[in-house]
């Protein structure tokens, strides 16, 4: 059941923002971070917050599931699911009720928490591969290590990357 949670969390977040993005005209699915589906702007707004929180749900199902079968066996596979379990909370759930602030809007506190809870979900799932290493470093071989230090890297970066992205507007203007 738990891993049939995080498959329909995954999916689903690909599907639910694909499709909304269509509803909200001028949305740019390749230019706008998905966020902005949930600002008040936005007249798909109360979809996508509904959907990031059951997309929390979900995740944080996925960890419980995560954690039965993986924690007796490794402190870090409780490490694991505990960061999975944050990213549902922070990115789904909590990006879910606080609404991003939108582009040219004063700054509110919603939107705060939206950028800080997300940010710290985020910032725990890029965790995952190493703590799921640790978890599982006598099972796995020389490819699964540089595989997970790999997604570690990559995940990182592109964060650095979106982080970057945001400051972008401001500093050309």
């Amino acid at each position: 059941v738990a891993a049939v949670a995080g498959l329909v969390a995954c999916v689903g977040d690909f599907l639910v923002t694909t499709v909304l993005g269509f509803f909200f005209p001028n949305y740019n699915h390749l230019k706008l971070v998905m966020s902005e589906l949930g600002t008040s702007q936005s007249p798909v707004a109360f979809w996508m917050s509904l959907w990031w929180i059951v997309f929390g749900v979900l995740f944080v199902a996925f960890a419980a599931g995560y954690a039965t079968v993986f924690a007796p066996r490794s402190r870090w596979g409780l490490v694991a699911a505990l960061l999975v379990a944050l990213f549902g909370l922070g990115a789904g759930v909590g990006a879910g009720l606080f609404p991003m602030d939108s582009a040219g809007e004063e700054a509110t506190v919603a939107g705060g928490l939206h950028d800080a809870l997300a940010g710290i979900g985020f910032c725990a799932i890029a965790f995952v591969p190493l703590a799921s290493l640790a978890a599982f470093r006598r099972k796995g071989g020389p490819e699964m290590t540089w595989l997970s230090i790999g997604a570690f890297v990559s995940g990182l970066a592109v964060f650095v990357l979106f982080i970057a992205s945001e400051d972008a507007p401001a500093a050309a203007g």
